[in-house]
């Protein structure tokens, strides 16, 4: 399965929150900064990204596990497919 951040989408950092705004949905989400930082990762890339791909991009966090991380992104993703922020594409 491969991702990318839905058409419309904008997100930006104001103060210590960070906010992702859906034009499809017309909703502002507030997102922990771990999270927030899977967005921007997706949105620097504008074909579409595996799994894999978005995990080593996140392999040199060293205060998580192996594990801590792969679930932490795959929840992060699967809540994003179902909000529509992120679209999943098999």
């Amino acid at each position: 399965m491969q991702y990318l951040l839905c058409e419309g989408l904008q997100y930006r950092q104001l103060g210590h929150e960070f906010l992702v705004y859906s034009s499809l949905s017309r909703e502002t989400l507030v997102v922990h900064a771990n999270a927030f930082d899977v967005i921007q990762y997706l949105g620097r890339h504008k074909s579409p990204q595996t799994f894999l791909g978005i995990y080593e991009a996140f392999a040199d966090v060293k205060k998580h596990t192996t594990s801590e991380k792969q679930n932490f992104i795959k929840i992060t993703l699967e809540q994003f497919i179902g909000l529509g922020v992120i679209e999943c594409i098999p």
